[in-house]
């Protein structure tokens, strides 16, 4: 598996390999690879090397991309493989060290022992589904190109609101009455959300935003108040829109005052568009991250409540606590909060450790005033160091898809979402071994290829931690169940345990059960086969929110199970 520095490291022994012999040269009016031989100057755009800003200005090297070889930081070097930074690597002027050469594979020897039956191993399995890349689009703005969006998996449609613009302060339905909603460039536009669902883009109509109301200091509008005690009507209203323009979900952005009244209202009406909206919806909260901390009743009152009905939450990591862009994922600084530790609070103690349904939020140029903008590089980087700690997330989403003109932005995160996704998070489905002599598996010499033949005991992959037991094979083996009475939900994978009884870390009182990896597999004749896994029924209580109980007994959910998505509430 390669990690996230790998990914980099990876990218930048390509570049080397198909660069060697090139070199640096812009120079004497030929912009040529955008690159001066002397690595300290910039090279202009009519191909002249200096430090001038006439040299220097605009930018466009970076991930991976060597551009006209200049970086948005001043500060920083372009790399003639095309990343920006500081140090040698980027601003040295010596030739690329030739990579060593590959040592070679040795066979390890054909052991003499009988060889075992050999294990079948189920396929590899690249979970890319979660993998999000999202795109909020500001209806009132430009409406992208199929080219500028082809990175992206969803487009957030922003946003349904229930006022009339006004500069001053908008002007409030009074009875919260939900206009019919723009696409983009103010007008509706069903052509293009039929073009973008016909390309594989998933449309999501955003409820909401800060004209709606904000709780930042000096903001003036208050729309919110309007629509609180007419929770049943916003409901018919957002699931009537998501119907009638055949869209994909609904999201709801509410970044205004969190009083007992709104925590009814976002709790009511997440449990309606739940219980209302096609099974194939998808339901979203865009709180800001300063909102979503233990302590705050977004935290306590919404998210322990409503989270099981989320499908995922997109934070605002912008504007607020934190400052990944500027800060690192891992540290705080000018942001008050490290990014990842506020993130892992909300996957271990909401999601019951499932990162997938986290999706990490970036601004791309409209958040200057702040701090928080947060460019390609930036974004690409936050976004493989989050990788190392959840290496199966759910992506990403940007503000606001008109600073993402010609796909500058999103074809260097997304990728780089898409490349540490196939690397990182997969998983191969075990299978248990059929019943043979026991014996001792070869033993691979060092710095060697492993024998080919398979070992009689295999360990789990998925999980990182301790596994589950599953049952020794037997000549007439049955699935077993297995419970993980010690183990903490957050240290399982999805498919291991989709959580347990009195789950530490759980933070909301819910009760789950654990599953086996796979069942056993009965032993063939000839060579062995692969069975299908089966759903078990889960051992001791009711299964949590989230778990699959389709063809399951009635009282199988705690909550229920709900009609179409066969998941429990």
């Amino acid at each position: 598996m390669i990690n996230a520095r790998s990914y980099f490291s990876l990218l930048c022994l390509i570049k080397l390999l198909s660069s060697f012999a090139d070199g640096a040269t812009c120079g004497n009016g030929n912009v040529g690879d955008g690159i001066c031989p002397d690595y300290n100057l910039c090279c202009s755009q009519w191909g002249w090397c200096g430090n001038t800003a006439d040299h220097c200005i605009g930018s466009s090297c970076g991930g991976g991309v060597v551009g006209n070889g200049r970086c948005a930081d001043p500060l920083h070097c372009c790399s003639e493989w095309g990343y920006c930074g500081s140090g040698s690597a980027y601003c040295g002027n010596s030739p690329p060290v030739t990579p060593p050469a590959p040592t070679p594979t040795v066979t390890a020897p054909t052991p003499t022992v009988s060889p075992p039956t050999p294990t079948v191993s189920g396929p590899t399995t690249v979970h890319t589904d979660d993998t999000r890349m999202i795109a909020y689009l500001g209806n009132w703005q430009s409406c992208p190109t199929m080219d500028e969006i082809a990175h992206y998996t969803h487009i957030v449609i922003a946003f349904a609101v229930s006022y009339d613009w006004a500069a001053s302060q908008n002007i409030c339905s009074a009875t919260c009455e939900i206009k019919d909603p723009m696409t983009c460039n103010n007008q509706p536009r069903p052509d293009l959300i039929a073009q973008w669902q016909a390309a594989g883009k998933k449309v999501v109509l955003s409820f909401g935003g800060a004209g709606m109301g904000g709780s930042w200091d000096g903001d003036v509008n208050d729309c919110w108040e309007y629509c609180y005690g007419r929770e049943t009507q916003v409901v018919d209203r957002l699931v009537q829109l998501n119907n009638d323009l055949g869209l994909d979900g609904i999201d709801l952005d509410f970044e205004y005052h969190v009083t007992p009244k709104a925590v009814n209202f976002l709790n009511q009406v997440t449990a309606g568009l739940n219980a209302q909206l096609p099974a194939d919806a998808e339901i979203t909260h865009a709180p800001m991250d300063s909102d979503i901390v233990p302590g705050k009743p977004y935290y306590d009152d919404v998210l322990s409540v409503s989270g099981q009905y989320l499908d995922f939450l997109m934070p605002q990591y912008y504007n607020g606590i934190t400052r990944p862009a500027i800060d690192g994922i891992n540290n705080s600084g000018v942001g008050a909060t490290a990014a990842l530790s506020h993130y892992t609070t909300i996957v271990n103690n909401i999601f019951a450790g499932d990162a997938t349904r986290m999706v990490f939020g970036f601004c791309i140029a409209g958040c200057s005033g702040t701090g928080s903008n947060a460019n390609a590089d930036q974004a690409s980087t936050v976004m493989a160091d989050l990788a190392a700690t959840y290496a199966c997330n759910g992506g990403a989403f940007s503000w606001v898809a008109e600073d993402d003109q010609n796909a500058t932005w999103s074809s260097v995160v997304g990728p780089t979402i898409q490349f540490l996704a196939s690397t990182g998070c997969v998983s191969t489905p075990t299978t248990p071994l059929p019943t043979s002599s026991p014996m001792k598996s070869p033993t691979p010499l060092p710095t060697t290829a492993s024998p080919t033949v398979s070992p009689v005991t295999s360990t789990p992959t998925n999980s990182p931690s301790k596994s589950p037991t599953i049952a020794p094979v037997t000549q007439a083996p049955t699935p077993k169940q297995t419970d993980s009475p010690t183990m903490a939900c957050g240290s399982l994978d999805k498919a291991t345990c989709t959580a347990r009884v009195d789950c530490q870390g759980s933070g909301n009182g819910r009760k789950f059960v654990c599953y086996p990896i796979s069942p056993s597999t009965p032993a063939p004749s000839k060579a062995p086969t692969v069975t299908q896994p089966t759903t078990l029924a889960p051992v001791g209580s009711c299964a949590a929110a989230g778990t699959s109980c389709g063809g399951m007994p009635s009282d199988f959910c705690c909550n229920g199970c709900k009609k179409g998505k066969n998941t429990c509430l």
